[in-house]
C-alpha cells in the first residue's frame, strides 16, 4: 500500500514491500508493514523536489517499537532541483521474537511517525503502523491442497442426523 503527499516543495510517498492482510488494518490510514520475526520487511521513501533548488534531507523515525528494530538507509542526502531519491526503511526483529522469556512480547502492534526534514526544516510526517505475526504457512497450504473429488464426503454423509438448510 502506498501513502502520498503532493504538500509542496517536497512529495514523500510510502510504499510497503510486505502490507498485512487487510483484516489487519481495517482502521488505519497510512502506511502499513507486517513483520515476521526473523524475516526482514521494507518501506521504500519516494521523495520528489519540485523546487529549482537542492534540499539536504533528513529522515527520522520515531516509533513505539525499540529503536534497534529499523535502520534508514539513504544513498547521500541531497536532493537536486526537480529530483527524485528513495530511501528505505528496513525492518527486522529477532526469529526468536514469540519465544524469548526475557522479552515477553506486550504489544505487537505498533506506530511510528516518519519525519522528513528538509534544509533542517520539518516538512511533512507520515503514520507507519506496524504488525508483527508470526509467520505461517498454513494459508497458503490451504490454497494449494484440495482433495480429489473423489475422497471428499459430505458431514451429511457421515452424521445423517445433522443436515446444514
Amino acid at each position: 500500500m502506498a501513502k502520498t503527499s503532493q504538500a509542496l516543495p517536497l512529495a514523500v510517498q510510502l510504499v510497503s514491500m510486505r502490507p498485512p492482510e487487510a483484516r489487519m488494518a481495517e482502521e488505519t490510514h497510512g502506511c502499513r508493514l507486517l513483520i515476521c520475526p526473523g524475516e526482514p520487511s521494507e518501506i521504500i521513501v519516494k521523495l520528489a523536489n519540485s523546487t529549482n533548488r537542492p534540499k539536504q534531507i533528513a529522515l527520522q523515525l520515531e516509533g513505539t517499537f525499540p529503536p534497534d528494530w529499523c535502520r534508514i538507509g539513504m544513498e547521500g542526502n541531497l536532493l537536486p532541483p526537480h529530483g527524485h531519491m528513495e530511501a528505505v526503511l528496513y525492518f527486522q526483529i529477532a526469529s526468536d521474537f514469540f519465544e524469548n522469556d526475557a522479552v515477553l512480547p506486550s504489544r505487537i502492534d505498533h506506530t511510528a511517525q516518519l519525519l522528513v526534514y528538509a534544509d533542517q526544516d520539518l516538512v511533512e510526517s507520515a503514520s507507519i503502523y506496524v504488525y508483527i505475526r508470526p509467520h505461517t504457512t498454513y494459508l497458503q497450504s490451504r490454497r494449494t491442497t484440495a482433495l480429489p473429488l473423489a475422497q471428499t464426503t459430505r458431514v451429511s454423509d457421515q452424521y445423517p442426523c445433522l443436515l446444514w438448510q
